[in-house]
């Protein structure tokens, strides 16, 4: 339960502790979350498909520079499949089953963005971080808490089913984790219970935690929450604001590719 608590959110009292040296390599949350919803918009909105791309570009550019080369080589053949099916298919064999085809990639090619935009900010973000930016902000604890709650439960969950996962393979029960997938009776009992026991398991560490940590106090003004997370804008940020403001101006030119 202590390695909960040390990553489900900001110390409440610190005075007498120093921030943690800001690292100048990452961006500001504040900024993460700006171009999280930045990419949502611009991506998953209603304009061109060139902004769809050169959001593409940005997500792709990221996960390289953090080395995320797994995923990097899952949402590029996303992108690749999705904007060759959308942009070739039509114009190679004409007709309404590759209208239907092209209308998925199209659509495979803008949710990969905003799913590669949202595995960046979630793989570069601690629950601390997340918790300090969005106190800085003045938000609402009772948003505060179950966000900073979520972002730890999650890859826990993932963590927990790898596991089980891999226990079942060193025991011999299934050849390889997508057996799991062809028998669902099967993976409802080696697979599903055992994950259901350890969220609740992980449900009650975290609660506990939370509590511990002091996330649930009455606000003081007079004293508000302290963190030994150290926030700052960096050249990092400056870049990042200004692709954000790129993407939007492209957006709103409306200019298309191709025509």
């Amino acid at each position: 339960m202590s390695s909960l608590g040390v990553t489900l959110g900001a110390s409440p009292a610190a005075e007498g502790h120093s921030q943690r040296p800001r690292n100048t390599r990452q961006a500001d949350p504040r900024t993460k979350l700006a171009f999280l919803l930045t990419m949502n918009v611009v991506a998953l909105g209603r304009g061109p498909f060139i902004c769809a791309l050169a959001c593409a570009g940005v997500v792709m550019i990221l996960l390289a520079t953090n080395r995320f080369w797994r995923s990097l080589g899952v949402i590029s053949t996303f992108l690749l499949v999705g904007s060759a099916l959308y942009l070739g298919l039509p114009r190679l064999a004409p007709g309404p089953v590759s209208a239907l085809i092209a209308g998925l990639g199209f659509w495979a090619t803008r949710f990969a963005v905003a799913g590669g935009a949202a595995f960046w900010f979630l793989m570069t973000t601690s629950t601390g971080e997340l918790s300090a930016a969005l106190d800085r902000l003045r938000v609402p604890r009772v948003i505060v808490i179950p966000l900073t709650v979520m972002l730890r439960f999650i890859p826990l969950v993932v963590a927990e089913l790898r596991a089980i996962v891999d226990a079942m393979r060193v025991r011999g029960v299934i050849p390889s984790g997508g057996s799991l997938m062809r028998h669902p009776v099967k993976a409802a009992e080696y697979a599903v219970m055992p994950l259901i026991a350890a969220m609740m398991r992980m449900t009650d560490d975290l609660s506990a935690s939370a509590l511990l940590r002091g996330l649930g106090r009455p606000v003081n003004r007079r004293r508000p929450r302290t963190s030994v997370i150290r926030l700052g804008f960096s050249r990092v940020d400056a870049v990042i604001l200004v692709v954000i403001v790129g993407l939007c101006a492209l957006r709103v030119s409306g200019w298309e590719w191709p025509r």
